[in-house]
């Protein structure tokens, strides 16, 4: 067993550096623009940086990236310079280059209405911003170093003379004895109250500038704080205290009290700002940047102690003594933070840490022995019971608790006399120092024992079967407080009532529960929860408010302070009522085309609304959200890392969009944009679209008006045209010549005393004339009547020709088709008349009607003279019969086509036997049909 002493604690942080995203390590410069976002100047350039995003800044005139010397003026304007003494400023979200002929630039301070003071090889010049002029300081004219502002905007600057007042219309200097002609290379000026500091960059040096002369500082716990430390910075944070960056960790010097606090001494930092919410934010030039949430945060961790990973704690009221998992235990001096270190020997974890007050000695177990820490003694306990976890002195009586059971020993017996009182996995004991009673936290329940008739008697068990994770009893108010493994929180008040309280979260295990003035303090897997029992609220201190770890397995609340055994290392948490931090701010971004100042956007029918937000909230450490609502529907959640969000299918109409930030905490930022506007409905929602549709249908109605009138009336033309040929039609089929002829056989006939046949003919005749009479009212007839219509035609045809004439009629068709009336016979008609009846020898005609689904043709032909020949007889006969027939027949066909769209029916002529005496004639025609089907 041996023990080491150590001296070490700094507040925890969150690191910001190129694994996370940070650009680069080397970080000059830091500023919070005054809507509350950071700006950083480092190595890689110029970014803003929202708690989730780095944006890069640039311009187009910039001949190197490194970027330092953040300065905010007094209008809200962020000016920087580079390292090639290029001078720009942040204006409508834009980088630009201010313009001047300067060189070797060290600094830049604002003054009042926004005037810029710049220090360079030549002096000290001032930039007015409203007349966009520079003036140069005339009295001094060398190198000048650190100009700084006050809250009054007077402005100071180291030169070869000294220490310069700049006025407005005169430069007072304040001599600088015994540093010769390098004081403006070798000092550096800061502000803080109503005095200007000045220290030399070596740390050697301290001045205060009161009165009108300079006084060296006499504070020894600042000269030895900064021995051998080289500065870097010098600023004055609304903390009231001054800070000191330099390459071995950054000093807060408190003037008022003189006390000094060097912290991270293993890291070189350049500067320093304390941000809206707080947060400390510390520029380092190898490690990125440091965000302190809480500077009275200490942790004591690695290289401080062995393992930081902690299990235990235990207190004697002026230490804290803590165990690790590999087997050490360490004692923590709360008055100097000094820290010393027990080493077992056993490389295991230590299952209980217990001081005993009455003895003034620890007493822990670990790998099956119980051992005694005692005036830095280790040594072994007298007794042997195994895997303790909880152990009380109430004098005479030890009670031992363990995973295999309750035990109870007496001191006057030393320890010899031991007895098992329960055989319950004990998870943690409390003592009712009044009533003598002892309360156990089992995995079945919560164990109550009481003294009875010379021993140890568990005389009530509540929650039975519920594993109790730890209890609490508080002697002032006779309250026992408990916990069970599903995070309910029980009260077992005086009367012996129990009542649950409240419930952690579903997620949050808890490890150890601990009363301390009305609240309850409990360590967990979520960090730290308190439970306000006289306001019913939760508060929860996590990573995101500044633990070092969330893993807390043990705490103790002593002296107004929360002591935490974490996963990495000893916290200590001030008590002290803290002030809420600030809400957030949502913003959006200045470059977005959303003004919503004008509160009057214009969107085309389903145009997105695109919005560019930002948020000013660093205590989340991007855990936060933006929420965002239409028309006071309801909100909709997105990620921090969120870039724009894309609103689609706004409804026609006015509308308004309300957007905010929720951070951690479930707190609703400060401030909720509202963003109202109109989206155009489509066009055929517009009255002018409207009002030409009606118009538009108006034209239609008037043109289909017209034109049905139109069809109407060549419908009505068509039909006359139609009726017109149909009536040629029949007057070609009963012209006078065969009527006569007819009518002479007929009475040839009757003359002949041939009474059969001339009845026979009279029947024919009036059937021709009664089927011709009726098929002229009718379109279309069915194929089969337009064949018997042409056979009576040629009977009595026959009758005039006598014997010398034949004829045949082919129609083989099983298809049901009609085909327009009476079209075929006046073909056969002109057959007769202009073909066969002027030849000698044997008449014949044939008739053939040939079908092929497709199509119907008719083909008549003859053999008669010809139409060479029958044209000569024609002409000098004077008979236009024929012609105009055919003429009629051609107007019944070209309706047909005109009804069809195209050509269904058409007819030509050919001659048959041209070379001999009679030619003959053939029709081929082709017929319009309709199926039955």
């Amino acid at each position: 067993m041996s023990a080491t002493k150590l001296f070490a604690q700094y507040p925890h942080y969150f690191a910001y550096d190129n694994e996370n995203g940070l650009p680069s390590n080397e970080v000059y410069s830091i500023v919070q623009d005054k809507r509350g976002l950071i700006w950083i100047g480092c190595d890689a350039g110029l970014y803003k940086f929202d708690g989730v995003n780095y944006t890069l800044y640039s311009s187009k005139t910039q001949n190197s990236k490194s970027i330092s010397n953040l300065t905010l003026s007094s209008d809200g304007k962020i000016y920087c310079v580079n390292f090639q003494d290029q001078i720009f400023y942040l204006e409508n979200d834009t980088l630009r280059e201010l313009q001047h002929t300067f060189q070797k630039i060290s600094n830049i301070a604002s003054g009042r209405e926004g005037l810029l003071y710049l220090n360079h090889a030549t002096g000290i010049s001032v930039y007015n911003p409203h007349t966009r002029e520079w003036r140069n300081i005339n009295t001094i004219k060398n190198f000048t170093r650190s100009v700084v502002s006050n809250s009054r905007s007077e402005i100071y600057s180291i030169t070869q003379q000294g220490i310069a007042k700049i006025l407005e219309e005169k430069v007072v200097f304040y001599p600088f004895p015994g540093h010769g002609q390098n004081i403006s290379t070798d000092f550096l000026l800061g502000y803080h109250g109503d005095k200007l500091w000045i220290v030399k960059k070596d740390g050697s040096a301290f001045y205060v500038l009161q009165q009108g002369r300079l006084v060296q500082n006499e504070s020894k716990n600042l000269a030895l704080s900064l021995q051998n430390r080289k500065i870097t910075n010098l600023k004055a944070l609304p903390d009231n205290n001054l800070w000191i960056s330099t390459y071995n960790g950054i000093v807060r010097y408190n003037v008022d009290k003189d006390s000094v606090t060097v912290f991270y001494p293993e890291l070189s930092f350049s500067d320093m700002w304390i941000d809206r919410e707080n947060n400390y934010w510390l520029t380092t030039l190898q490690a990125g940047i440091l965000r302190v949430p809480d500077l009275n945060y200490q942790v004591w961790n690695t290289p401080s102690i062995q393992n930081e990973k902690l299990t235990h704690l235990a207190t004697d009221g002026a230490h804290i003594y803590f165990s690790s998992i590999n087997g050490a235990i360490t004692k923590l001096n709360t008055n100097n933070g000094s820290l010393q270190t027990f080493h077992t020997g056993k490389n295991a974890d230590i299952e209980c840490l217990f001081f005993d007050t009455s003895n003034d000695n620890l007493i822990f177990y670990i790998q099956s022995e119980n051992y005694v820490l005692r005036k830095n003694e280790i040594s072994k306990a007298p007794f042997h019971i195994k895997a303790i976890k909880s152990i009380v002195h109430a004098p005479p009586f030890y009670f031992l608790g363990s995973s295999l059971g309750l035990y109870v020993d007496s001191e006057n017996q030393s320890y010899s006399y031991r007895d098992k009182i329960s055989e319950a996995w004990i998870r943690q004991l409390a003592w009712n120092q009044q009533k003598h009673i002892l309360y156990a936290a089992t995995n079945k329940g919560l164990q109550i024992f009481e003294y009875r008739e010379n021993q140890w008697v568990c005389t009530s068990t509540l929650l039975t079967k519920t594993q109790i994770i730890s209890i609490d009893f508080d002697e002032a108010t006779q309250n026992l407080f408990a916990i069970t493994f599903n995070g309910k929180v029980h009260l077992l008040d005086t009367e012996n009532k129990l009542a649950k309280v409240a419930e952690l979260p579903a997620d949050v295990q808890a490890q150890k529960l601990e009363y301390y003035q009305r609240k309850l303090f409990m360590a967990s897997n979520k960090g730290v929860w308190i439970l306000d029992l006289e306001k019913s609220e939760w508060n929860n201190f996590n990573a995101l408010s500044g633990l070092a770890s969330e893993n807390v397995n043990d705490l103790i609340v002593m002296n107004e302070n929360i002591w935490l055994a974490t996963g990495k290392g000893l916290q200590k948490i001030p008590l002290k009522e803290k002030t809420n931090r600030p809400l957030a701010k949502v913003f959006l971004k200045t470059n977005t085309l959303i003004n919503p100042a004008l509160s009057n956007v214009k969107l085309s029918y389903q145009q997105p609304l695109i919005l560019y937000p930002e948020a000013s909230i660093y205590t989340s450490n991007g855990h936060f959200e933006y929420a965002y609502r239409l028309n006071q529907n309801e909100w909709i959640k997105l990620p921090a890392g969120v870039e724009q969000i894309e609103i689609q299918n706004l409804p026609t109409g006015d509308f308004e969009i309300a957007l905010k930030v929720i951070d951690h905490l479930g707190r609703d930022s400060e401030n909720t944009i509202l963003i109202a506007g109109f989206v155009n409905p489509p066009v055929w929602k517009r009255w002018w679209f409207m009002l030409s549709v009606v118009f538009v249908l108006i034209g239609l109605m008037y043109w289909f008006y017209k034109h049905q009138l139109s069809k109407q009336r060549k419908e009505l033309n068509r039909q006359n045209e139609l009726n017109i040929a149909k009536l040629v039609a029949i007057r070609s089929q009963m012209n006078p010549h065969f009527i006569f002829n007819s009518l002479n056989s007929i009475q040839d006939l009757i003359l002949q005393k041939k009474t059969v046949e001339s009845y026979d003919y009279v029947v024919l005749f009036s059937e021709l004339v009664r089927n011709a009479l009726t098929y002229s009212n009718t379109e279309f007839i069915p194929m089969q009547k337009e064949v018997d219509f042409l056979y009576t035609y040629l009977q009595l045809e026959k009758l005039r020709f006598k014997s010398d004439f034949t004829y045949t009629i082919y129609y083989d068709q099983s298809d049901e088709i009609d085909v327009p009336s009476l079209l075929i016979q006046p073909f056969v008609e002109n057959a007769l008349l202009h073909g066969l009846l002027h030849i000698e020898d044997k008449k014949e005609l044939s008739i053939r009607f040939i079908y092929d689904k497709e199509k119907l043709v008719c083909i008549v032909e003859d053999n008669g003279i010809g139409r060479k020949q029958a044209d000569i007889i024609r002409s000098r006969q004077g008979n236009s019969h024929s012609s105009f027939a055919l003429n009629a027949i051609q107007k019944r066909l070209d309706i047909f086509n005109e009804q069809q769209g195209e050509i269904v029916s058409e007819f030509g002529f050919e001659d048959v036997y041209p070379d001999r005496k009679y030619t003959g004639t053939r029709v081929t025609i082709k017929l319009p049909f309709k199926r039955h089907y």
